[in-house]
């Protein structure tokens, strides 16, 4: 996958995090999330305590793509 289509990806995934953590009743900063690393880890370690299944997953694939970078 190219640099660009891998960009797209993690913004779509970040979007994706915000919107699920909102059905939860998290307000989440989508400009903080892809500036700030500390706020984005916090905020996937409160979406890895998720009930939902999706926002688990996608919690630890952002976690991963963090890690990679």
């Amino acid at each position: 996958m190219n640099d660009v289509n891998a960009s797209t990806r993690l913004l779509v995934d970040w979007v994706d995090l915000k919107w699920l953590m909102a059905a939860e009743g998290h307000c989440v900063d989508l400009d903080r999330l892809t500036s700030d690393p500390l706020y984005a880890s916090r905020c996937c370690e409160l979406a890895q305590a998720s009930p939902q299944a999706a926002l688990r997953r996608l919690a630890k694939r952002l976690r991963a793509a963090q890690v990679a970078v």
